[in-house]
């Protein structure tokens, strides 16, 4: 029984080592320790084992499902370490480059409207005469001017 035990240690031990994703890791964990996992099942085997020889047993089974439990946690924490690295690594971002200008503003409703108006005029074939002429030129502002 310790030779399997050693021999199953060591058969999980690289199998955690070699992992390199979460799921991966969380299906070796499922393998092992899950309801149906090698060493859960081991541990329900104890009641066939002789009355003097489950506390060693028992011991070395707890020994084994710590331990493992020890690797696959320590094992999680480096990939997740890797993945990050990766992450950031990628999303690297070049702060000599010039920053974006928000944009500024916008367009008063109503104006958004009148331009609208207009689009459909233009479409009709109308055309847009912003302001009077006479309002334009400079010899009727001279002579309301004077009227003032």
């Amino acid at each position: 029984m310790n030779d399997s035990l050693e021999a199953l240690q060591r058969e999980v031990l690289d199998r955690i080592q070699q992992g390199n994703s979460e799921q991966e890791l969380e299906q070796i964990r499922i393998d092992v320790l899950g309801r149906s996992g090698r060493v859960t099942l081991m541990l329900r085997g104890l009641r066939e084992v002789a009355p003097e020889e489950r506390p060693r047993q028992g011991e070395r089974l707890n020994q084994l499902r710590r331990a493992v439990e020890a690797s696959l946690d320590a094992r999680l924490e480096t990939v997740k370490q890797q993945a990050k690295a990766k992450g950031l690594a990628e999303e690297r971002i070049d702060i000599t480059l010039p920053g974006r200008w928000p944009a500024r503003g916008s367009s008063h409703p109503l104006t958004l409207v009148i331009d609208e108006i207009i689009d459909i005029f233009w479409g009709m074939g109308f055309e847009v005469a912003r302001g009077h002429p006479r309002c334009k030129s400079a010899r009727w502002k001279r002579a309301t001017r004077r009227f003032r």
